[in-house]
């Protein structure tokens, strides 16, 4: 903001002081220098603008990559359950498997039991898992081979399922947890996107207003440029009335532009800034008659931003009386003025609040303190 307000000061406040010649080349070379620099620094946001777009375009195609990712695990996942699935459907079957064997199992209970071989009925209750049955029974010989192979292969097929049924499970939890990751991952990079998309905004936003502050620069420039050229031909031509004093020998003797109450000093500070005035505003009714301080001829009578309808005189010798904020104005350039004339209207346009009217003395370029020539 400050460096926008300095760039309004620029555009502005000199502008009241481009009635002299050298000063108004003063003012137009620090315009340049302000679009130059303003110049600059779009040169180096489109850099910036380049660079975001650049980290942008990155975190899109990573979130793109991750959405790529998250759909394959949950592919996985799904493959994982379907594999959990059928490890069930699996698992009931050899539990059915498991109940025939116990069954075979009371069948040989009771069979041991009829023909009192209590030996093989204490193993057959003092051991309760298939393998370790059949292996007993291979002592015994009390069952075949076929019967043993099949309670071994139960109870191995057994085992494997539980395992694979326990690799499964971890798999999918792992599977879970790279998900979870990548999830936060997306959306760590969905925020970073939208704050990358907001600077990007904001300084698209700041871009556009610079690109609108160089064309006021621009602007400005061109306006000064001729009004430097149309103050070299009226000056070139000026010639002061025989009988008049000349403006050195007037200090203090000068009328009073308007009548009035001075509401701004000369040399106060203009709002928060470093700069001065370099003239006084003097508090009057609205249409109060403003009238030239000295013979002289009028070198600009126009409106400029910051002070409204303004007139210039050129007084010979390097002096000039400026008069800014008026309603209207009376005469026009290269018509000459004497002491007293009424030359416009005191108001308020130049976007001032109250009516009144702005009034300068310059010296060779140089403000001094109305005041100190007024009467």
């Amino acid at each position: 903001m400050r460096r926008a307000l300095a760039l309004l000061l620029v555009l502005s406040a000199p502008l009241l002081w481009a009635a002299d010649e050298e000063v108004s080349r003063e003012r137009l070379e620090a315009l340049k220098e302000q679009i130059g620099s303003v110049t600059d620094w779009l040169e180096e946001a489109r850099e910036n603008e380049d660079q975001y777009q650049a980290r942008l375009r990155e975190a899109e195609q990573s979130i793109s990559r991750i959405n790529r990712r998250l759909g394959e695990l949950e592919t996985r996942a799904a493959e994982l359950d379907e594999k959990l699935a059928r490890l069930g459907e699996e698992n009931r079957r050899l539990e059915a498997r498991a109940a025939e064997g116990r069954e075979t199992l009371r069948d040989l209970i009771r069979s041991a039991w009829m023909q009192g071989d209590h030996a093989t009925l204490r193993l057959l209750l003092s051991e309760t898992d298939p393998q370790d049955i059949a292996r007993l029974m291979t002592w015994h010989e009390y069952i075949g081979d076929n019967a043993r192979e099949e309670l071994e292969v139960l109870a191995e097929t057994r085992r494997a399922l539980e395992q694979n049924r326990k690799d499964t499970r971890q798999a999918r939890t792992e599977l879970e947890d790279t998900r979870e990751s990548a999830r936060q991952r997306r959306d760590e990079l969905a925020q970073r996107r939208e704050e990358r998309e907001e600077a990007l905004t904001a300084l698209r936003a700041e871009i556009n207003e610079r690109e609108s502050r160089l064309s006021e620069l621009q602007d400005d420039r061109d306006r000064l440029s001729e009004l430097l050229r149309e103050m070299e031909r009226e000056i070139s031509s000026l010639e002061p009335p025989e009988d008049a004093r000349p403006f050195s020998e007037l200090r203090a003797k000068l009328p009073w532009p308007v009548r009035g109450n001075v509401s701004r000093q000369f040399g106060e500070t203009v709002g928060d800034s470093d700069m001065r005035t370099n003239g006084i505003r003097i508090r009057t009714e609205k249409q109060a008659p403003v009238r030239a301080v000295h013979y002289g001829r009028v070198v600009f009578a126009n409106w400029l931003r910051g002070f409204g309808l303004m007139i210039i005189i050129d007084h010979g010798d390097g002096f000039m009386s400026l008069y800014g904020n008026n309603d209207s104005l009376n005469y026009s350039a290269g018509e000459w003025v004497r002491a007293g004339d009424t030359i416009s209207q005191a108001g308020n346009s130049g976007g001032r609040s109250q009516p009144g009217l702005y009034f300068e003395i310059r010296r060779d370029g140089q403000p001094e303190n109305p005041e100190a020539w007024l009467e």
